[in-house]
């Protein structure tokens, strides 16, 4: 009788610690209606309406509840039987029992992942650190070993340089079946081998050097070479009249294999106007942009080496766009639309001697939902900010869209107008060298009534790039 007890308390202290606490505040929770608020959830207490419901009103849960209960009917006797069957064959007394057992575990023996592993080294470190485990001396042999070669047993694992993509990765699995790897690849196994030993690993997702965790952060491990490289130091300051985000205004790259290999520092969160870099010995590249008016990127390029042990201080600018650039202007065509109560009206007029936005629109169609979203998130600035914006619509059904609707409702001031995009559409279409279909567009005017910004389709942050341009005090085209 006490090893029955012994074997059912695994058992018992699983129902009662994990199960049944959880099982009761579900049953709780079952007898009220649960409402998400800003504040919290609601409850109102419902009593055994909702089981009424299930069991009387809804139309599945009586047969969802039949099939479950006849699946249990069904399996639960077999696997009784079938499981008692194999523990009495196991364990009875009988010639070929042993055959049997062979046939039974050879299987699990052979699904093990890792079956060659030499703990020589990690037992007489862990006895004098009085530690049953110690991460840090597991990871580095084995990384040492070659990532994983006397850890599975494998001699060799080999690849054809001229044959490799580089940044490509076979998986753990494909890597042991064909005993081909790159350098990326053995990374990869390395990280997998960790985690089936119930270690935390990665690669870092800056230079893809692998890491485990020791419980506080993850700590690179490197090898024996790797260690004897001195690291190096790069002090980036930042222009501060500029906004710099990482992959949108300055990326840095590595020379790996004739390619620059961007460092991921997505995870780095920049927001002084000077950062230090402890990066690698190497060629090195760093880019910034700077998004024009008329979206093109204006881009600026830094080359560099750094040597072992090497600091080095670099001042990073974003480069501004053209003097001739900000020159030209263009007439606002003769064009005729209608206003509200039908009467015609052209853009000169709508324009009236201000800086003036018109964007021809065709709603509940991409890119036009994206652009009206864009303009919802602006609608502080352009409430505040913008003397004229107006919408040219091909009709007032137009006004049924949702989000438009949104819009017009958020930024009152935006003025409507219509057109049957007939022989209109295709003359703002050829003064912006584009395709009739290639809305929405857009066309942004200074005091003078010329043009100074026009746009078709959609860019990203193309609102942006609109507000910006209405902000200068003076006046500017970009072809």
């Amino acid at each position: 009788m006490p090893w029955v007890i012994i074997f059912l308390m695994p058992w018992v202290i699983g129902l009662l610690g994990f199960f049944l606490g959880p099982l009761i505040k579900t049953f709780y929770y079952s007898l009220f209606n649960m409402t998400l608020e800003s504040g919290g959830f609601t409850y109102d207490f419902m009593g055994i309406d909702n089981f009424k419901y299930l069991l009387t009103v809804n139309p599945e849960f009586n047969q969802y509840l039949l099939n479950a209960l006849m699946a249990v009917a069904r399996n639960v006797p077999i696997q009784i039987f079938i499981s008692l069957f194999v523990a009495i064959l196991l364990n009875g007394k009988y010639k070929g029992r042993g055959l049997f057992r062979l046939i039974f575990f050879v299987p699990i023996i052979l699904a093990t992942g890792i079956t060659d592993i030499n703990l020589a080294d990690v037992n007489v470190i862990a006895e004098k650190s009085q530690s049953f485990v110690n991460f840090d001396v597991i990871v580095r042999i084995l990384y040492n070993s070659g990532i994983p070669f006397s850890v599975i047993g494998v001699q060799s694992m080999c690849y054809n340089k001229s044959r490799d993509y580089g940044l490509l990765a076979s998986s753990p699995v494909g890597s042991l079946q064909w005993k081909l790897a790159n350098e990326v690849s053995k990374k990869v196994l390395f990280v997998a081998i960790c985690r089936t030993l119930g270690i935390p690993a990665r690669l870092n997702p800056v230079n893809d050097i692998p890491q485990y965790y020791d419980g506080k952060e993850f700590v690179n491990v490197t090898s024996s070479e790797e260690q004897r490289i001195g690291k190096t130091s790069l002090c980036l300051e930042f222009n501060r009249n500029k906004n710099w985000c990482y992959f949108q205004t300055w990326t840095i790259g590595r020379l790996e294999n004739g390619n620059y290999k961007t460092l991921d520092y997505s995870d780095e969160k920049f927001g002084g106007l000077q950062e230090v870099l402890n990066i690698e010995p190497g060629e090195y590249r760093i880019i910034t942009a700077n998004r024009s008016a008329n979206g093109d990127i204006q881009a600026a390029e830094y080359y560099f080496d750094l040597s072992e042990g090497e600091d080095r201080s670099i001042t990073l600018h974003q480069k501004e766009e053209a003097d001739e650039l900000w020159t030209k202007e263009l007439e606002l065509p003769e064009l005729l639309l209608e206003d509200d109560k039908g009467d015609k009206i052209s853009l000169g007029a709508i324009a009236q001697g201000r800086k003036s936005v018109l964007i021809w629109l065709e709603e509940g169609k991409e890119p036009t939902e994206h652009i009206l979203n864009e303009i919802l998130e602006q609608q502080e600035y352009i409430n505040n900010q913008v003397e004229s914006f107006s919408f040219i619509l091909q009709g007032k059904s137009a006004l049924s869209n949702k989000t438009l609707s949104s819009v017009l409702s958020m930024i009152p001031g935006i003025h409507l107008y219509y057109d049957d995009f007939g022989v209109n559409i295709d003359k703002v279409a050829k003064l912006l060298n584009t395709e009739p279909d290639k809305l929405p567009f857009v066309i942004v005017t200074n005091e003078n009534n010329n043009i100074v910004y026009t746009s078709c389709g959609y860019n990203v942050g193309s609102v942006k790039q609109i507000l910006k341009t209405i902000s200068f005090n003076s006046a500017f085209y970009v072809s």
